[in-house]
């Protein structure tokens, strides 16, 4: 777009007011540039860099706190495009959503392998009859199926909403105990095939 020299740059200012009729030089040479038709930001960002230059050459950049040092950052997880956006949160203790997401996550993961590794205990303490009628073996089975669907709940969007399959959780099993179950009933059967003497559910 080419840009009149009337047009304002500034709040109640334009090309025709005393800054420009005085000689200010830099609205001078923006003037100049604006009749190239050249774009308003190309030149600011001329602008900018001359600065960067001038400072270069100053040596206003030398012998600055940490030179030649990567950054400090322990959050590469939130690198990307939503970086400045996950800097903002952090510099407010707060978190994007996903990672809230992942806090709950390994708290609900916790939680379901306490339920597991009690129930697989208790399958291992227990004849092969008992299984089905031992309230307490029951109860942790429903606990941790129930808990376990949360938590998969949970992973999934989890997995929707981080910033890449890199980030991804896996879900976690709901047959774990119907599988450890199986196991343990297999390992009993070929202990009695072994001894004839041994009960096969012990």
């Amino acid at each position: 777009m080419l840009w009149s020299i009337t047009t304002p740059i500034f709040p109640g200012k334009s090309w025709q007011n005393s800054d420009t009729q005085t000689g200010h030089p830099r609205l001078r040479q923006f003037e100049t540039y604006m009749l190239k038709g050249s774009s308003p930001v190309s030149y600011w960002d001329i602008i900018a860099e001359n600065q960067i230059k001038d400072a270069i050459q100053k040596g206003d950049f030398e012998n600055l706190k940490n030179a030649g040092r990567p950054l400090a950052s322990n959050n590469d997880e939130m690198a990307g495009e939503n970086w400045i956006a996950n800097h903002i949160l952090e510099q407010n203790d707060e978190l994007p959503d996903w990672l809230s997401l992942r806090l709950d996550i390994t708290r609900q993961r916790e939680v379901a392998k306490k339920f597991r590794d009690e129930a697989i205990e208790r399958l291992n303490e227990l004849p092969n009859r008992l299984w089905p009628t031992d309230a307490r073996l029951r109860r942790l089975i429903e606990l941790y199926g129930k808990n376990v669907k949360k938590l998969n709940l949970l992973i999934d969007e989890h997995n929707h909403r981080c910033p890449s399959i890199q980030h991804e959780l896996v879900r976690m099993r709901e047959d774990a105990i119907d599988r450890k179950r199986e196991i343990i009933r297999r390992e009993r059967g070929l202990a009695f095939t072994r001894d004839s003497t041994v009960e096969p559910d012990r």
